[in-house]
């Protein structure tokens, strides 16, 4: 990549990554707190809701993967004209998407107690509906923030994002503390969300004054048309991920009751902290990846996207080791008690979707540099199918393991194999077989790397936080000395050496 790629794509990540580990902070001492001062059946409807309403969040319609694609080549050409058009044309349809939103999550509220499993639970409706009126907000200005984070200046909204978590978890901890009210604690959020996006919306037209300004034209039809088409193809990808994060929960809620949401989410808040911020921190460089593809020829293209797969199976290769280590101790041992533990098995199926979920992320950044949105509509008929289909039917005999074990089929039959070869076959116009080969030695180095880190290591019990945090050291140097030592003669591996030395 250039060099100006380069700068912009480590100010994102950098920043991102500071944005993402404060987050995991605030998270868990947020969660600790409420643990702590509301009710079991509140973590679980926390949990419960919030799925609920990322399904909801599909009626985007893949409209936010569909923008930055689009803004790609004028930013390069800074054609003002067809900046100002396409913003234009979006804010109305987020307006349209919010409300949207807002009446689809409202069409549900018959149903809460149904959803909840029939367990009877204080200002359900209420609570609901400050979970709908939340998610209609976030859509407010969320053009203006993708324009910035197209133009690879990500950096400067997530700052302003860090700031607006930091502020809303400040003042969410001392309502629970002093009022224990889960509903103030939700308005909390509605606040925080209006007044972060506020904040990103006006420093959008600092950095682009000329979007302030009503355009003289509208899009063509043809442009319109173009984008339809594209955002049909990408609606199937919003329900396919939406089916997948979100019904887990729903399946689970019915099959083993809503207290084990609950436990199941305690889990998800730790293994979601660390996926954000690695998915975040490869997703900064979408933007550099869509400027590459129009700027460099396919060769180098093909060299940069080898080489950032092997970066992304290293970051998930390791964390995905300590997690396997490390996550029962802590919750069983450190953080909460040997009541809100799951299955071991559980827990490995949990972590196996980290990976499997993560490693394809590079993937999808350049499926969407690329724009191949149309080649790819099918895919998600089948994720959704292979999800719903094997979870419920693995929910009867093995119940969360089983709902854990449908993910795993439905990612592995489409998000492992179909992507790679989409993006291979239209994008960077090479043969898969090489990726799929590369892929399983990723996978079986992790697994072997895992394996050699559970008998070194287990003779020390993290029954405390020392030993805890001594394993986890140790977890972590071993793993990336393997890693080196498998891969250190490849020229993923002196590729990327050299950039660093350069730096």
């Amino acid at each position: 990549m250039s060099e100006s790629r380069i700068r912009n794509s480590v100010k994102n990540m950098a920043m991102n990554f500071c944005n993402k580990g404060i987050s995991l902070v605030i998270k868990f001492v947020l969660r600790t707190i409420f643990i702590h001062t509301l009710s079991a059946e509140y973590l679980g409807v926390n949990g419960l809701f919030a799925n609920i309403l990322t399904i909801l969040s599909l009626a985007d319609l893949g409209f936010g993967l569909a923008l930055p694609y689009s803004l790609y080549k004028p930013l390069k050409e800074k054609d003002q004209i067809k900046i100002s058009q396409l913003m234009d044309f979006y804010s109305h349809v987020y307006r349209i998407v919010g409300f949207c939103v807002l009446i689809l999550g409202s069409l549900l509220i018959p149903f809460l107690e149904v959803i909840v499993g029939g367990q009877d639970i204080a200002n359900l409706t209420i609570i609901y509906c400050l979970f709908i009126i939340n998610s209609s907000a976030s859509y407010l200005f969320i053009y203006k923030r993708t324009l910035i984070t197209a133009d690879q200046k990500d950096y400067q909204v997530t700052a302003i994002d860090t700031m607006g978590q930091i502020v809303i978890a400040v003042c969410q901890s001392i309502t629970l503390f002093l009022f224990r009210n889960y509903i103030a604690y939700l308005v909390i959020q509605i606040i925080g969300t209006i007044g972060t996006n506020l904040a990103i919306s006006y420093r959008c037209d600092v950095i682009y004054p000329f979007i302030k300004k009503k355009p003289e034209k509208k899009m063509s039809r043809y442009e319109v048309g173009k984008t339809s088409k594209d955002v049909y193809a990408l609606m199937l990808y919003k329900v396919a991920n939406a089916v997948e994060s979100g019904t887990d929960n729903l399946i689970a809620t019915q099959f083993v009751g809503i207290v084990t949401v609950g436990i199941l989410s305690n889990y998800t808040l730790i293994i979601q902290a660390f996926m954000s911020m690695l998915t975040t921190l490869f997703s900064s460089l979408t933007a550099s990846i869509g400027n590459m593809i129009v700027s460099e020829n396919e060769d180098r293209v093909y060299e940069v996207y080898r080489a950032l797969n092997f970066v992304s199976f290293w970051f998930y290769g390791a964390i995905a080791v300590c997690l396997l280590l490390l996550t029962q101790p802590f919750i069983g041992n450190i953080w909460l008690s040997e009541s809100y533990l799951l299955d071991s098995s559980a827990v490995f199926l949990i972590v196996l979707n980290f990976y499997i979920g993560g490693t394809q992320n590079m993937n999808s950044s350049y499926r969407n540099a690329y724009g191949l949105f149309w080649q790819a509509r099918y895919r998600p008929v089948l994720m959704v199918l292979t999800n719903i289909g094997s979870s419920v039917i693995l929910a009867g005999p093995f119940g969360l393991t089983g709902i854990l074990l449908g993910t795993t089929i439905s990612r592995v039959f489409t998000v492992g194999i179909m992507d790679p070869y989409i993006v291979h076959k239209h994008g960077l116009h090479r043969d898969v077989r090489r990726y799929y080969v590369d892929y399983a030695l990723y996978l079986a180095s992790v697994m072997g790397t895992y394996t050699l880190c559970k008998y070194a290591l287990g003779w020390l019990k993290p029954l405390g936080i020392i030993s805890w945090c001594l394993k986890g050291a140790f977890a972590f140097v071993i793993t990336n000395i393997c890693f080196m030592l498998l891969f250190f003669q490849t020229k993923r591996f002196k590729y990327l050496a050299g950039i660093v030395r350069r730096r």
